[in-house]
């Protein structure tokens, strides 16, 4: 009873934190997983949860982070490589006892849980949404209370936004698992607000995931299918069309359309896919981004009047700050062939968890699919694929997914098998 009442209260809390950590302090999501990884890990001993979690997702994983560290012996960086893939190794470990957990609650919690995150979801999306009709005003008051000054035009609150997105699934199942009618209502408002900010990956990813649960929602035969063969063609496709990005001088002044910000990110990718070609086999190494040669250098972008003459406009722009902003890039250009089979082979053993979801359980499948797409659009075109806090918040988004796609069946005989203990 003890384990299973840590494990209750460390999930409530957990649900509730993570979105407000989002917006207040996102790197705070790494401890968040480790903390509850060690507050379930009672639970997980005593019922050995892990054996019930699908093969693949505990061994390609440990594959990856194996491989990480044997990319270590031709890594620019040994140590670098060596500790980013230790790093790896306890956010990945954290992330299975955690989702193992889930599994293993006792039915009552997930009021509690759904709940929890549901509250947090509101709260943190009206701190974004005061944000966006602002003018990014909570950015600004954060700054100014920082540092005495503004020095960012953007939003800061980036990291925020996606962590709502990713958790959103989770809220909406539990939120109708025990009709929490107007939390749903409201945290349809908060989805819609994400389209009101400056991220244009947000929303992108929003936007996706939920032409993805609308899809799944009409259920067409072999929807997983062609998921999963977007996926692997999608894993194969961007490093080549990377090698092929266009000059960025050229992008620059013609492609007036794109933001500044992307424009830089198109530039980071065709570095990195000049760089994936010369080694695309064994890849540069772990963490090998930090120090690719020539990666620290900047290039100087101008926009031109039809005369030829240089206007005020223009961008300097590092050709690799620390990562490719890219999942798939970064793992093709570290660990190269073998490291993006392994990602390709996760990827396609997830799918292949919500494809053994009941057909009759719309909800639960359309919310996987939902953050399946969402997840995977953000991880393409943000963040460094390592980093400890994006590692620990898809970890703790699929373990609340987990929890709150449980049958219902399922969740009362772990109740009762406990009780009879």
């Amino acid at each position: 009873m003890m384990a299973q009442r840590l494990a209750g209260y460390g999930f409530v809390t957990a649900a509730f934190l993570m979105p407000v950590l989002g917006v207040v302090a996102p790197l705070g999501i790494a401890p968040l997983g480790g903390l509850l990884a060690l507050a379930t890990a009672p639970l997980v001993v005593r019922t050995g949860a892990m054996r019930r979690l699908p093969r693949a997702i505990v061994i390609l994983p440990a594959l990856l982070v194996v491989w990480g560290a044997i990319s270590a012996s031709w890594a620019i960086d040994p140590r670098e490589a060596l500790g980013g893939a230790a790093k790896l190794a306890l956010s990945t470990l954290a992330g299975q006892v955690t989702v193992a957990a889930a599994l293993e609650v006792e039915g009552h919690w997930r009021r509690r849980i759904g709940l929890a995150l549901l509250v947090a979801v509101l709260l943190a999306g009206c701190v974004l949404i005061v944000e966006y009709l602002t003018g990014n005003g909570v950015t600004y008051v954060r700054q100014l209370l920082a540092h005495g000054s503004i020095s960012l035009l953007r939003s800061s609150l980036g990291r925020g936004a996606v962590i709502v997105a990713m958790v959103a699934p989770a809220a909406i199942v539990l939120g109708l698992s025990h009709r929490f009618r107007w939390g749903l209502g409201a945290l349809a408002l908060v989805l819609v607000g994400l389209f009101l900010g400056d991220s244009l990956s947000t929303r992108l990813a929003v936007a996706l995931a939920i032409l993805a649960a609308v899809v799944s929602l009409l259920r067409p035969p072999g929807l997983l299918r062609a998921v999963a063969v977007a996926t692997i063609l999608l894993i194969v496709a961007i490093p080549m069309a990377a090698q092929r990005m266009p000059d960025p001088h050229h992008t620059f002044q013609n492609w007036r359309w794109l933001p500044m910000s992307s424009h830089h990110r198109m530039t980071i990718w065709g570095f990195t896919g000049q760089h994936i070609a010369e080694k695309p086999i064994w890849g540069w190494g772990m963490e090998a981004s930090r120090s690719i040669p020539g990666a620290d250098e900047e290039i100087q972008v101008w926009r031109y009047d039809p005369d030829g003459t240089r206007t005020n406009v223009g961008l300097r722009e590092p050709l690799l700050p620390l990562h490719p902003h890219n999942a798939v890039l970064q793992v093709w250009l570290e660990l190269g062939l073998p490291g993006a089979a392994l990602l390709a082979a996760f990827l396609l053993a997830v799918l292949r968890v919500l494809s053994r979801i009941d057909p009759a359980r719309r909800v639960e499948r359309a919310a996987g699919l939902a953050a399946f797409v969402g997840t995977f659009v953000v991880a393409t075109v943000s963040y460094g694929f390592w980093q400890s806090w994006w590692q620990a918040s898809m970890w703790l988004a699929a373990a609340l997914l987990a929890l709150a796609s449980r049958p219902a069946e399922v969740a009362n005989t772990v109740a009762i098998d406990r009780a009879a203990e």
